[in-house]
């Protein structure tokens, strides 16, 4: 048994999300949840996070735990389908448990503006898409306006282009890009991206961004209250950086060095140009790597006082192995998956580290995906 200790545990900041009944709730497999009351659905959400840890970590409870529910409404980002026959046009989610589309008439999960600008898009795309092809539409609601790329169309011809590019300027305005594949098709402002207080990027279709604002928020507080302390000229390693906006605040803020690695060819030219403009080049340093294939060793992470880990969903097991005999002070762990992060952290328990706070995070309203933030140290007993 791996034993946890638990120092300092604050109360518990709970939002709740906004109850009522979606009206695709019964067609759409996206927030199957939302028939629950607040305190079925928080103790489901508990659940769902606490369950993997329970073998390794028995005393992580709902009541040690921090706990932060984000509001119902504020999704920035999305993935539609559009499917044309000869008597149908379908343009929507997927419907639950099934891989037949439905047509959206509402979605109230994702931010307003966004919301409005998928919906009305869906009515100028039946006459450009051709017949038994499935289209995708993945739309992102960015600091200026909303960005759309549409995938798996053939080329449209310039005549349709022309007035497709007419009909987005005076009726949907806040559509402020659209790609055509890899193509912009229409374009009135460069869509921009917030990654830390002072720094904004050029948003690229592809790059990962947090599902909300407010979460991507939340979890660059929550990471810098868990290495509070850290001192300028001091190091970290951004693990799994994509856009770099959880390591950016420490080089922005605090002067601390930060090193970012990543594989995403996106993501990096993303950052290396947000740096640039924000003068933070210095500061941050990005490096291309394949964390899976290539974790960094034991000698490459000593040089660090503290390491953030945010891995995707299949987490990091071959890089927390490497961490785990490291010897680094302070690793804080970022995850959308309990399970592998529950799989990673005891890699780190077993080798001294033990949890010194643990937080919730819930992203995603009324379904039973959720996020968590570890905060590691090393036990004085095993340095």
């Amino acid at each position: 048994m791996i034993v946890t200790v638990m120092t300092n545990a604050e109360p518990a900041q709970t939002v709740a999300p906004i109850s009522g009944l979606c009206e695709h709730f019964h067609e759409c497999g996206g927030c199957p949840l939302q028939d629950q009351t607040p305190a079925e659905y928080r103790a489901r959400k508990i659940q769902t996070v606490l369950a993997p840890f329970a073998r390794d970590f028995p005393d992580l409870t709902a009541e040690n735990i921090q706990k932060t529910f984000i509001p119902f409404g504020k999704r920035r980002r999305t993935t539609i389908s559009a499917f044309l026959t000869e008597d149908q046009y379908v343009y929507g989610y997927k419907q639950a448990r099934s891989h037949k589309i439905f047509s959206l008439r509402q979605c109230g999960a994702l931010t307003p503006r966004l919301e409005k600008s998928v919906i009305a898009f869906g009515t100028l795309l039946k006459e450009l898409i051709p017949k038994d092809i499935q289209v995708k539409i993945e739309a992102t609601d960015c600091e200026n306006g909303v960005d759309l790329r549409v995938r798996g169309a053939p080329e449209i011809s310039r005549k349709r282009a022309d007035r497709l590019r007419e009909r987005l300027t005076t009726e949907q305005p806040e559509i402020i890009r659209l790609c055509w594949s890899d193509t912009v098709m229409h374009q009135t402002h460069t869509p921009i991206i917030r990654l830390s207080d002072g720094v904004t990027g050029a948003f690229q279709p592809g790059v990962f961004l947090q599902p909300s604002r407010e979460g991507q928020e939340i979890l660059q507080s929550l990471t810098q209250a868990a290495l509070t302390g850290l001192r300028k000229k001091q190091q970290i390693a951004d693990l799994f950086c994509g856009a770099g906006v959880l390591g950016l605040p420490f080089a922005e803020k605090f002067g601390v060095r930060v090193s970012g690695f990543d594989s995403e060819k996106t993501a990096e030219t993303l950052l290396r140009q947000s740096l640039s403009d924000a003068g933070l080049q210095d500061q941050y340093h990005f490096k291309c790597r394949d964390l899976f294939r290539d974790p960094l060793s034991e000698a490459e992470l000593k040089i660090f006082d503290a390491v953030l880990v945010n891995p995707p969903r299949q987490g990091a097991q071959a890089q927390s192995e490497k961490l785990a005999r490291s010897g680094v002070k302070k690793i804080v762990m970022i995850s959308c998956n309990p399970q592998t992060a529950a799989r990673d952290g005891a890699i780190l328990a077993r080798a001294g580290y033990i949890i010194k706070r643990f937080d919730l995070l819930d992203q995603f309203p009324f379904t039973d995906h959720c996020e968590c933030v570890i905060s590691f140290e090393k036990s004085a007993l095993r340095r």
